[in-house]
């Protein structure tokens, strides 16, 4: 795993997260995902700037551990559940299942239809 040392750096010279983002220009969230291990890479424009803006070498940034980074939670699968909507003037009823129950909503539309909708719940 390569391991980011943003906080080292920059305690090192006395300078803040906030100073980083805006003396490089980089956003202050893909610094986060650096910081936090969550980046997927490392562009070397944007290592060129932290660089430059820490008065550092890329080694001093950088380091490669054996650890592997085990704190990823698996994203939760898509469950697909179909709904039926149908309209009479310009009203409108939709009813379906969920993991949780059943659901039926009522509301004021300006076009008369008849759908088969399969909207995306997410399972926690």
């Amino acid at each position: 795993m390569i391991e980011i040392h943003i906080d080292a750096l920059l305690g090192n010279r006395g300078r803040s997260f906030y100073w980083l983002a805006k003396e490089t220009g980089i956003s202050h969230t893909t610094l986060w995902r650096l910081k936090k291990g969550k980046a997927l890479g490392i562009n070397f424009e944007t290592l060129e700037k932290m660089c430059e803006a820490l008065k550092c070498q890329p080694g001093d940034l950088l380091s490669h551990t054996n650890r592997k980074n085990i704190s990823k939670k698996p994203r939760p699968k898509a469950v697909r559940r179909s709904s039926k909507a149908t309209s009479h003037g310009s009203a409108v009823k939709v009813t379906g299942i969920t993991p949780h129950g059943t659901f039926s909503i009522v509301a004021s539309i300006k076009w008369s239809t008849t759908a088969l909708m399969s909207p995306v719940f997410r399972q926690t």
